[in-house]
């Protein structure tokens, strides 16, 4: 049995909702065991629906749900048993292979360092978000995509270190490392993506050098590092860009055709959408922690859990 802890708490959508996802994964993966942590009887009352799940979970009873709102630093330092911290607590004391949360990204950063700590490669943590680079499930990491706007030299060249080293965890040999930059040629950007680059080609990192982000899905690389700002910007506006496409094809194509051929016209338009729905895809993982922690979206829903359980899993 592979052990992920599991956090439903925080995020934008109940706890009814977001279990199902827990639900699909069991149903799918005989060798998943999940550790609820948060309410005891809130969990039980539900997971004690569904007999067909008994052994395969465990519910770490933790009453207080972390508030977006309280700072994380004091958040950790209250000792208060919040569902959030106390997962990253269990994932350093316990044999669970990862830990997934919906929530706030800012107090799960700040807990992994502190309850969980960093590897011996990094500095800080990191947030990398698995992308799809095709429609047959491919994926490259982007790494950073919100946690540091301003990162320094020597912050670029661990993204390159702890983006690679992920993507060998995930099976893939000598991965290709890129910076997303506003032209291919060498020198191009700020001084510290220029000297960053220099330090990444000395280090041994298969860094193939500068990508401009019109060309992220032509497979130049695997791992495309960027600011954080960049990173955050890059994903929303994809987002923004894929459900323009789904609107603007259903309404071109729907132009003087039945409903039957509607139907079937708009089925395979969404299933195009869902690749931009990165959300669903995937979470985001914190790079750099001793053991992977993977964030949920704030507007997780079950599918977006079921997926995460299974990134976690193949971790």
């Amino acid at each position: 049995m592979e052990k992920i802890i599991l956090d439903l708490f925080g995020g934008d959508n109940s706890v009814d909702v977001l279990i199902v996802g827990a639900y699909k994964a069991l149903s799918e993966r005989s060798d998943l065991f999940i550790t609820f942590v948060g309410p005891y009887e809130m969990l039980a009352a539900r997971l004690n629906q569904h007999p067909e799940f008994e052994g395969r979970y465990e519910i770490v009873n933790c009453p207080n749900i972390l508030d977006n709102n309280l700072n994380p630093l004091v958040a950790v330092r209250t000792g208060e048993p919040f569902s959030l911290i106390k997962g990253c607590e269990l994932l350093a004391s316990t044999d669970a292979k990862s830990y997934v949360s919906v929530g706030s990204t800012g107090s799960l950063i700040v807990s992994s360092l502190v309850k969980v700590g960093l590897n011996k490669n990094a500095h800080k943590p990191v947030l990398g978000a698995l992308l799809p680079s095709d429609n047959k499930g491919g994926r490259f990491l982007l790494v950073d995509c919100g946690s540091n706007l301003n990162p320094s030299v020597e912050d670029y060249d661990q993204y390159a270190l702890l983006g690679a080293e992920y993507m060998m965890s995930r099976g893939l040999m000598n991965p290709r490392v890129a910076m997303l930059n506003v032209g291919s040629e060498e020198g191009k950007g700020t001084t510290e993506m220029v000297a960053a680059s220099a330090l990444i080609r000395e280090s041994g990192i298969n860094f193939v050098g500068n990508v401009e982000p019109d060309h992220i899905f032509d497979n130049k690389a695997d791992v495309y590092i960027c600011s954080g700002l960049v990173g955050n910007a890059l994903l929303k506006g994809l987002e923004a860009q894929g459900r323009f496409l789904v609107d603007s094809l259903k309404e071109k194509i729907f132009e003087g055709i039945d409903e039957d051929a509607k139907s079937k016209v708009a089925s395979h338009i969404d299933d195009l959408g869902q690749l931009y729905k990165y959300n669903d895809l995937a979470g985001a993982v914190i790079l750099g922690i001793r053991k992977p922690i993977i964030k949920a979206h704030g507007k997780a829903d079950a599918n977006t859990i079921l997926n995460c359980l299974l990134q976690a899993l193949g971790c």
